[in-house]
């Protein structure tokens, strides 16, 4: 029996509609050993993914890509270590960008004030010009203090980003932004002559913790 034509075209849709990629879909990081992910909707301010050799660390506890932490494990001053991997492009490492290495490091939250908003700025806990010797960080400059990771009770898990950007060895001072809530990260980093491509990214989620 030769399928007629109604019967072709109905067949080329289908087929075009299994190869085609949802625009809809979810950024999601891999899952941690514990099976938690990140799932940010479509419409919310995107995740961004965790850089090789970029390391969180708050006191003893080593910090996995897209992990969920209870707010009462992240009040100390987070540790960063960043070593840039062999196999990984040279020409875009701290060094060759910056002779002196400085940096602009931001400790972001997309989900204030709460997740289920899908807000469209951040909340900022965190800003410092640093260094990195031998992978280690050193501050050189704090310019906004840091605030630990709080979301309220009942506002969903929070992700929350460290961003690493390349600073060139004029860069004017980097003007402390006036207030941490609805802080427009993009227009900010704009705003700063000199600033280099974002250099590494680290991200993990925090939930309010159950109380007594």
């Amino acid at each position: 029996m030769v399928p007629n034509i109604a019967q072709m075209l109905g067949l080329a849709l289908t087929l075009t509609l299994l190869s085609t990629p949802s625009l809809s879909s979810p950024a999601i990081l891999p899952p941690t050993k514990d099976g938690s992910r990140s799932t940010a909707r479509s419409d919310c301010l995107p995740d961004q993914e965790c850089t090789d050799g970029f390391n969180v660390r708050f006191g003893n506890l080593d910090v996995e890509c897209g992990r969920k932490l209870d707010d009462e494990q992240v009040t100390d001053v987070p540790v960063l270590d960043f070593t840039v991997p062999d196999d990984r492009d040279t020409s875009s490492d701290v060094e060759s960008q910056s002779p002196q290495g400085a940096m602009l490091l931001m400790l972001v939250d997309p989900d204030a004030p709460s997740a289920s908003d899908c807000p469209n700025t951040y909340w900022l806990h965190w800003m410092a010009q640093v260094r990195f010797q031998d992978g280690m960080m050193k501050v050189e400059q704090t310019l906004v203090d840091f605030s630990p990771p709080s979301p309220p009770s009942g506002s969903g898990p929070h992700r929350y980003q460290v961003l690493l950007h390349v600073l060139k060895d004029d860069v004017p001072k980097v003007a402390v932004p006036g207030t941490r809530s609805a802080f427009d990260l993009d227009t900010f980093t704009k705003s700063i002559k000199g600033i280099g491509e974002l250099q590494a990214s680290f991200q993990f989620r925090v939930d309010c913790g159950k109380r007594e």
